[in-house]
């Protein structure tokens, strides 16, 4: 679509292998933008790569998620919008990770300037095993959902909030790690929701609030030690003059830990 002077991706057909997405179009009109959920560029198991031009400073919603044959994201020097490092989708100062790949399996090298990890960047992959960047404070909403090749899961020092859904259905998660010394302080709704194969977690101290249906749907979940500065799970607040966590606690438990049988 022209507008403006300026193009926009709107569809695409089938590929199979590199997509190189035009820096032009008719008469040298410059592509910009590529719109939201373009069919093709998401959830398809053809594409091997994709390299995005100078001119692209747009990507719509939705693009890229769950292509599972996806390596490599690439975008051409003198982008002002994007950058890429091996092969993974960066704003263009690197302190925002994107997208990861969705036939990406292991990610050991993300910059230590990345302080979030985006909404979606890891949605539906087939990542196995990944290293945060040392500094990153937040992972954002469904940031790792739906990766049922994942493993386990590092939460790194620094990070302060675990957005909503951030690692829902990650169904073969048997173990998710704070440090002693972590600076968590939020858990989000549904954040470790219907991770079926974790057994236990030591939320660490840092938290303050573990919101929601935060382990729900967690059936193999039967050891869950709590920091002492929570205050809040779910929608109740913890009466903090309880030295254990027994029966009058049990109610506080129920929004966020609903359904996890073993508990």
């Amino acid at each position: 679509t022209v507008a403006n002077g300026v193009a926009t991706i709107t569809d695409m057909s089938p590929v199979i292998g590199d997509v190189v997405i035009p820096a032009t179009v008719t008469n040298g009109v410059p592509v910009t933008a590529l719109k939201d959920y373009i069919e093709n560029l998401r959830y398809d198991d053809g594409i091997t790569s994709i390299t995005l031009p100078a001119s692209v400073t747009n990507i719509g919603a939705g693009n890229f998620v769950g292509c599972t044959a996806l390596v490599a994201i690439n975008v051409a020097e003198g982008n002002t919008a994007y950058s890429s490092a091996d092969g993974i989708l960066y704003d263009v100062s690197k302190t925002e990770l994107l997208v990861s790949p969705g036939g990406k399996t292991v990610v050991t090298n993300m910059p230590e300037s990345v302080v979030t990890i985006a909404s979606g960047a890891f949605e539906g992959s087939r990542v196995q095993f990944c290293v945060m960047a040392q500094y990153a404070t937040n992972i954002a909403e469904r940031a790792f959902s739906g990766c049922s090749y994942l493993g386990s899961v590092s939460i790194e020092k620094h990070i302060r909030n675990i957005g909503a859904y951030a690692f829902e259905n990650c169904v073969n998660v048997s173990i998710v790690n704070f440090p002693s010394d972590s600076f968590c302080e939020v858990i989000g709704v549904g954040a470790f929701s219907g991770c079926t194969k974790l057994q236990r977690v030591t939320i660490p101290d840092s938290v303050k609030v573990i919101r929601g249906g935060a382990f729900s749907g967690c059936s193999e979940l039967f050891d869950v030690t709590i920091g002492s500065g929570v205050a809040q799970i779910g929608d109740a607040t913890v009466p903090h003059y309880i030295d254990e966590w027994g029966d009058d606690a049990t109610m506080d438990f129920d929004p966020a830990f609903g359904n996890c049988a073993n508990l």
